[in-house]
Parts: structure tokens; C-alpha cells; sequence
């Protein structure tokens, strides 16, 4: 069963006490609120949405519900936050259902979509606020089709 996995990075994000609580800035807000308006016809009735923890990703998200006006669970889960294991996100992405979308960060989303899609590592880039579509069967190294990166100033 072939399934596709939207990937989010968050807007751009300000300073906060820790990492973990950077806000999204207004012009990562915009970003956000461009890219899913651009991308409104892929995500229409996405199924889940799954977010890191941190506070910009979980802005992100809730942007996401707003503008898509859809009531999609948003599952926060700490293997899309930052410093987790590439093999730990592909082995946590494998049962997920036909269509998702995941809120998360770099470096953990650029290297997922080279991985998945086979290409050279920082072959392709997912600045703040870019969306990518992958398509895969099974989710692992070098199976996936990269079927779209988009967005960006």
C-alpha cells in the first residue's frame, strides 16, 4: 500500500528561554499560513497530523487546523523533536496510516526526505515554513519518491 507523508518544517522562530520554547515570529507565522494555503488541495482531509513537542512546531500545527479548517488529531510525539536518531523517525513513520502530516525541525526532516527519497545527503533542503510530499511503500532508505518541496521566501 503505497502512502504518502507530508513534511512540515516549522515557521521561523524568535528567541525564548530554551530551545525547546522559541515562538514562531510573525514572518514564520506568515510562512506557515502561505505554504498551507498553497498546498490546500494536498492536505484536504489529512487524517492525522503528528508535531514535535516545542512550541514553534506545536504553533505550526495549530496553524495547520486553522487554515484547513479540518479537525484532524494533532498527536504530539517526541520522535519529531530535535536530536532524534534518523533510523528511530523511519522505524516511527513506517506504520503510519495512507496520508500524515508531520510538524517538526531540521536537521531531522531535511535528512528524512534525502534518505527516503535516496539522494545524497543535503541534496535537497527544508528551509523554515517549506512543505515536502513523499511517496513510499515501505519506509526505509532509497524507497521513497520525492514527489514535491515547496515554499520558501
Amino acid at each position: 500500500m503505497s502512502r504518502t507523508v507530508f513534511f512540515l518544517r516549522h515557521g521561523e522562530a524568535g528567541n525564548g528561554l530554551t530551545d525547546r520554547h522559541r515562538p514562531l515570529t510573525e514572518r514564520g507565522r506568515k510562512q506557515v499560513e502561505v505554504i498551507v494555503d498553497q498546498q490546500k488541495n494536498s492536505l484536504g482531509g489529512i487524517p492525522r497530523i503528528y508535531c514535535s513537542p516545542y512550541w514553534r512546531a506545536q504553533s505550526t500545527a495549530s496553524i495547520v487546523l486553522d487554515s484547513l479548517e479540518i479537525e484532524s488529531p494533532v498527536e504530539t510525539v517526541h520522535w519529531l523533536a530535535p536530536g532524534t536518531d534518523l533510523q528511530l523517525f523511519i522505524d516511527r513513520i513506517e506504520p503510519l496510516q495512507d496520508r500524515v502530516l508531520l510538524v517538526g525541525h531540521n536537521p531531522l526532516l531535511t535528512n528524512a526526505i534525502n534518505s527516503l527519497a535516496g539522494y545524497v545527503s543535503g541534496r535537497k533542503f527544508l528551509d523554515t515554513g517549506m512543505m515536502a510530499a513523499i511517496e513510499y511503500e515501505v519506509a526505509a532508505t532509497g524507497c521513497g519518491e520525492l514527489l514535491w518541496i515547496r515554499g520558501g521566501d
